[in-house]
C-alpha cells in the first residue's frame, strides 16, 4: 500500500469519526433526556393511579354502606306498612 492511500484512508476515518461521534453523543443525550422525562411522567401517573385507587375504594365502601342503609329503610317501610295494615 502506498503512503498516499494510507493517508487518504486515515483522513477518511478521522472525518467519519468526527461526524459520527458527535451525532451519537447528541442522540444519546436526547435519549437520556427523554428517558428521564418518561420516568418522571410514569412516576406521576403511578401516584395519580394510587390516588384514584384509594378514591375508588372509598366510593365502593360508601356504596356498600348505602345498600345496607337502603335495605334497612325498606325493612322499616315494610314494618310500617304491616302496622298500618293491622290498624286498618
Amino acid at each position: 500500500m502506498q503512503p498516499e492511500h494510507l493517508t487518504d484512508l486515515i483522513s477518511l476515518a478521522v472525518t467519519v469519526c468526527a461526524v459520527i461521534v458527535p451525532a451519537v453523543w447528541h442522540l444519546s443525550a436526547k435519549i437520556q433526556r427523554i428517558a428521564s422525562e418518561v420516568a418522571t411522567v410514569n412516576a406521576e401517573i403511578c401516584a395519580e393511579l394510587k390516588v384514584i385507587e384509594v378514591r375508588m375504594d372509598a366510593v365502593s365502601e360508601e356504596i356498600k354502606a348505602s345498600r345496607k342503609a337502603r335495605a334497612e329503610l325498606w325493612r322499616e317501610v315494610n314494618t310500617i306498612r304491616e302496622r298500618i295494615s293491622k290498624l286498618e
